[in-house]
């Protein structure tokens, strides 16, 4: 097996990002970004995290790439070709929320009142469809306003006949703190049934590999980081997040974790 990717964050330019940017490559950096206006999204040198994507979004920063009421700011990564079904795919992705330690604009997720779940950290966006399915993400981390708690959720097969999970990945998540989560997926829609998802937080087992659908039928994902809120949040908001690599296997990640229990 192999490393699919492996960015080197130091020398990654900093400054505020255009839409169109194309600084890096499918390989090995995010190489589009989705936002309402040039410089939502910029790479900072963050204290905790070192260089990494800031995400920002303000009320009103809807109609985004398809976002419709939704406001969003996020970096796209090309890698396509390793979310095939039947195929692997490790990544080692770091995360922050932004609280009181840290200069600038801090993270505030749209409350539980307007939707709890629709405060998207990352998310694994399928490629094409019909369109009655388009727009479906069948992985995806978010923060859920209801419990303070970061959630993963998957699906897959078709948009009627979806087969959803809902994993705890971080419970009771805190401002100013660093995430280091190892996120393993074997990609599957339910013709194939063997999919499967499997994580780690800063070295801890967070989710046991599970059995799951994520792949919409026939279908590849593509991941996008940063924010995807919800519309009618009055506050403005930020994320901090980078991916270090992405492999074939766990080990090709260089991450010390413990062995698979499974």
């Amino acid at each position: 097996m192999s490393v699919i990717a492996r960015q080197t964050w130091e020398t990654v330019p900093l400054g505020p990002l255009a839409s169109g940017f194309t600084g890096g490559n499918q390989d090995t950096l995010f190489n589009g970004v989705q936002q309402k206006a040039n410089g939502r999204a910029s790479v900072i040198n963050d204290s905790q995290m070192g260089r990494c994507l800031a995400a920002y979004v303000r009320p009103g920063d809807n109609n985004v790439s398809g976002s419709g009421n939704g406001e969003r700011c996020e970096a796209v990564y090309g890698h396509k070709a390793y979310t095939g079904i039947g195929k692997q795919s490790w990544l080692n992705i770091r995360l922050k929320l932004p609280g009181p330690q840290t200069q600038g604009v801090k993270f505030s997720p749209v409350p539980a009142n307007i939707d709890p779940e629709w405060n998207y950290l990352f998310q694994f966006h399928q490629t094409s469809g019909n369109p009655l399915e388009a727009g479906q993400n069948p992985v995806s981390a978010y923060y859920d306003s209801g419990d303070g708690s970061i959630k993963m959720k998957t699906y897959g097969g078709t948009a009627k006949s979806a087969n959803r999970k809902t994993f705890t990945l971080i419970k009771n998540a805190q401002l100013d703190t660093v995430y280091d989560i190892v996120l393993g997926l074997k990609w599957s829609d339910p013709k194939q049934g063997d999919g499967w998802i499997e994580a780690y937080v800063n070295g801890a087992l967070a989710i046991p590999r599970t059995q799951v659908y994520n792949v919409y039928d026939g279908l590849t994902n593509y991941l996008k980081m940063g924010i995807y809120r919800k519309g009618g949040h009055n506050q403005e908001s930020r994320v901090l997040s980078k991916v270090l690599a992405v492999g074939e296997t766990r080990e090709d990640l260089s991450v010390e974790i413990p062995d698979n229990p499974t």
